[in-house]
């Protein structure tokens, strides 16, 4: 399918990078741009800038950068037709084929197929929930389990009802291929007969939603001790566990506004907690978190709470997240709430109350702390269990050196308060370990001779004041460059200029990284692009004037070595003619 280029620069001028990317990363006003912590790679220091003026961004850790299209192709995983569609949607616009001039029908997309499946099911379950006999038992056992009405209403929870095809058969009313809802994972096809039965039956319905609140899938509780206790919709096209959580849809905004997320286990732990006013909760999706679940939640708070029950599964689970923490590089972000024996969020909050949780979170451990007393419990403080504690703890605290020298100092000197083994001792055995332990997780930067300082400042120049690029062309500036790859570059800018008379900047850096396939381009454009530098005509010119300097300079060298050469040879003759050429050249360019 091909869109037209003019819808593309409707949908283009439609959308605010800003604010697009601000759903996905945490970003903040420095100077005239806005700065984050980079979604595509580990970081601690922000090097990812989203440029309001120019609508582009770029990472200067890993090189990442483009327009609004791009960032969406790179963050979701899709292809460039499938990101427009996306903005087009966000934005009302619809988007006709070039060869036909007929709208393109969203329905027939398999994606929206699905959240239009998905939907049905939610508002189905739902309905039933509130207002069929059917759904009586479900709405007191969640009312009995303290979940008032408006949160049940706000999460669209609902009840499966115990039937092999009620939803099969709704979504045959709606005229939905069955081929699709099997897809959606609702349906089932039947093993010894044809057709479908449902998936969920006989339990509380919790819909899952995606940033942009569509629902795309959907779990399942059972009310007793059936097995499984829960079910989930299995991996379909628009639902993927590990970049899904539940309640993200509800708690984007109160994350940003508090700096700080809640990261729960269950559906129910969740809606308790925003039960409680604690709307800064997700919870993942019977999954151990990723690296994902990180990097999206890194865009919406600085701070991350994993709460936990204080039973042995909820410690493992608490383990497992810090290993990942580890990896991301992300130990100084993060705080571990395991809660009091016997309790998990929900009954915590139910017995004690919204300000006892505060009270606890406030008090929630460093990610070392947790790992130090987790030792200390399972080996104990005997001689033996003191060395099996330096053990366990040796090599996260040496893979600390690249993360945090001061936080592996506060680390080291807790462990020997509670251990009673000498800061030094640790010390020793951390220096000896680090040495055999490799840091990745960083992306190296791209690998590239080190580059024209002018030639730099000449393509910037070009980039931010299109319209003195005609003049450096008919100058033949660019032929001076020193730099192939900013000659380049050059190139492309002079033929956009000529192509699209009147080009902005912000037009010209978004066309320009469209059509740059090379990486090391591609970085040096995103870079060159991000900088702010005042071009007054002024500095325009001297820039001009420098180049035209060094024309000069470079022809006086070229006569210089070919008039030794002759010399050298002693060839009188060629000598005699390179003197006359060389006045004659230097005078028509206006040297002397």
């Amino acid at each position: 399918m091909v869109i037209p280029k003019h819808t593309v620069d409707q949908i283009r001028r439609a959308s605010d990078i800003v604010d697009i990317i601000s759903d996905v990363v945490l970003l903040k006003k420095t100077g005239k741009d806005f700065t984050g912590l980079c979604p595509f790679h580990s970081e601690k220091t922000p090097s990812f800038t989203v440029s309001p003026d120019k609508q582009i961004f770029h990472c200067f850790g890993c090189g990442e950068g483009g327009d609004v299209f791009s960032f969406l192709m790179k963050y979701q995983g899709v292809p460039f037709v499938e990101a427009v569609q996306s903005l087009a949607r966000r934005h009302g616009i619809a988007i006709r084929e070039s060869a036909t001039g007929k709208i393109i029908n969203q329905a027939a997309n398999p994606k929206d197929i699905l959240f239009e499946i998905n939907r049905i099911a939610a508002d189905f379950y739902h309905d039933i929930l509130l207002n069929h006999d059917a759904g009586k038992p479900a709405l007191q056992y969640l009312t009995n389990r303290g979940l008032p009405v408006d949160i049940i209403k706000s999460f669209l929870l609902g009840f499966a009802p115990d039937n092999w095809d009620s939803l099969t058969g709704l979504l045959r009313r709606h005229r939905i291929d069955p081929a699709m809802g099997e897809k959606s994972g609702l349906i089932v096809p039947r093993k010894t007969a044809k057709g479908y039965f449902d998936r969920f039956r006989n339990r509380v319905m919790f819909p899952i939603y995606d940033a942009q609140s569509r629902v795309i899938g959907l779990g399942g509780r059972v009310m007793d001790d059936s097995k499984p206790k829960y079910m989930n919709s299995p991996e379909t096209p628009i639902y993927q566990k590990s970049r899904s959580l539940y309640g993200l849809h509800r708690a984007r905004t109160p994350c940003r506004q508090t700096g700080s997320v809640f990261i729960t286990e269950g559906y129910m732990d969740l809606l308790s907690m925003h039960a409680h006013g604690l709307c800064n909760t997700i919870a993942t999706l019977g999954t151990a978190m990723t690296g994902e679940h990180i990097r999206i939640l890194k865009g919406l708070a600085s701070r991350m709470i994993l709460v936990y029950d204080s039973d042995q599964a909820g410690i493992q689970a608490a383990a497992r997240c810090v290993d990942l923490f580890k990896t991301e590089k992300r130990y100084d972000d993060i705080r571990i709430l395991v809660l009091p024996q016997g309790h998990d969020p929900d009954t915590y909050l139910n017995e004690f109350g919204p300000d006892a949780f505060h009270k606890a979170a406030a008090g929630a451990m460093s990610v070392f702390s947790f790992l130090i007393d987790m030792a200390v419990k399972k080996h104990g403080l005997t001689p033996n269990g003191r060395v099996d504690i330096i053990d366990d703890l040796e090599r996260p605290l040496a893979s600390l050196e690249s993360v945090d020298g001061m936080m592996r100092l506060a680390a080291i000197r807790e462990l020997s308060e509670k251990t009673g083994i000498p800061e030094a001792a640790i010390q020793e055995r951390i220096r000896r370990s680090s040495g055999a332990i490799r840091h990745t997780g960083k992306p190296q930067p791209l690998v590239t001779k080190p580059v024209s300082r002018m030639d730099r400042q000449a393509v910037m120049m070009m980039m931010q004041v299109p319209e003195i690029v005609l003049e450096i062309h008919e100058k033949c500036i660019i032929d001076c460059f020193d730099d192939p790859i900013l000659k380049r570059i050059g190139d492309r800018i002079v033929g956009l200029c000529r192509n699209c008379h009147g080009i902005t900047a912000s037009e010209l850096s978004s066309t320009l990284m469209e059509n740059l396939d090379d990486p090391v381009e591609r970085r040096l454009v995103g870079e060159l692009s991000i900088i702010h530098q005042e071009w007054t005509d002024d500095a325009c010119q001297k820039l001009i004037f420098q180049y035209e300097k060094k024309r000069k300079h470079d022809l006086n060298a070229m006569w210089i070595r070919k008039i030794k050469s002759a010399e050298a040879d002693q060839d009188d003759q060629t000598l005699c003619q390179l003197l006359k050429d060389a006045q004659s050249a230097l005078i028509s360019s206006g040297g002397e």
